[in-house]
């Protein structure tokens, strides 16, 4: 590969321009760092020493620290030449709330085929591997449980991208409460009992209980890809009599691309 022109096969003086050439086409080929403000619509600045940025030219890239967390529909602008569509890698669905997060490193490219051939950005990378979230449910904040009835424990909003999710959820039922079954699951739908084997994420059991007695049940895990802020919910069903019964937990995510 050549830069557009090689020197040493060229004799006599060479106006400076074309060193200026090959200096622009080595900028196009790094990743510009710029400053980024604004939260859905994202302006991005280059810094002191980058290449300049007049007009947007296909495929440069450009790579920034986020300065919030998006809310809505998101829009990269460019050294204030005009903010257009940012979308997720897969080059079709226009990055929403949560896609960016503040404080992640992300690198976009401007592509002149999106948003129907009047040009957007794509997310290349953004370095967020390994979040992770929980939501802890004391015994003090157990959920009250009614017979045979789906009940979520809790639930949190994955952003976008694929996570690992995992719960255990604990009943805890009065001291005369008979437990002839329990059914505890990770699902994006609220207090909806799924299909086994629910992605591994869904624990069935049917036992005649000590009566009175606590339960932990782990309830597996399961990967789950969004596009956008999505809730996640650990509930849980119980058959049960006698006398009362309430549920408490964890559910826990970790981000994993």
């Amino acid at each position: 590969m050549a830069l557009p022109f090689v020197f040493s096969s060229e004799s006599g003086n060479q106006p400076a321009s074309q060193l200026d050439t090959n200096l622009n086409a080595v900028g196009a080929m790094g990743i510009t760092q710029c400053t980024a403000s604004g939260t859905n619509t994202i302006l991005l600045t280059p810094t002191s020493n980058q290449p300049t940025v007049s007009s947007l030219l296909n495929f440069p890239l450009f790579g920034f620290v986020a300065a919030a967390t998006t809310t809505g529909a998101v829009n990269i602008n460019v050294n204030s030449i005009g903010a257009l569509p940012l979308y997720l890698p897969d080059g079709a669905t226009q990055a929403d709330a949560g896609a960016i997060l503040v404080g992640s490193y992300v690198i976009v490219v401007y592509n002149a085929a999106l948003n129907s051939a009047a040009g957007g950005f794509q997310i290349i990378s953004q370095q967020f591997i390994g979040q992770y979230q929980e939501s802890v449910v004391p015994i003090g904040g157990a959920v009250s449980l009614s017979n045979v009835t789906p009940a979520d424990v809790t639930s949190f909003a994955l952003t976008a991208g694929t996570w690992n999710v995992w719960g255990a959820v604990t009943l805890n039922p009065g001291v005369t409460t008979t437990i002839s079954q329990i059914i505890g699951w990770i699902s994006t739908t609220s207090a909806t009992l799924p299909t086994l084997p629910n992605g591994g994420a869904e624990a069935y059991l049917t036992h005649t209980f000590t009566t009175g007695q606590p339960q932990q049940i782990p309830l597996g895990m399961k990967r789950i890809k969004v596009t956008g802020s999505t809730p996640v919910y650990m509930s849980v069903q119980v058959q049960f009599g006698v006398s009362t019964m309430s549920a408490y937990g964890i559910l826990a995510a970790e981000r994993i691309s």
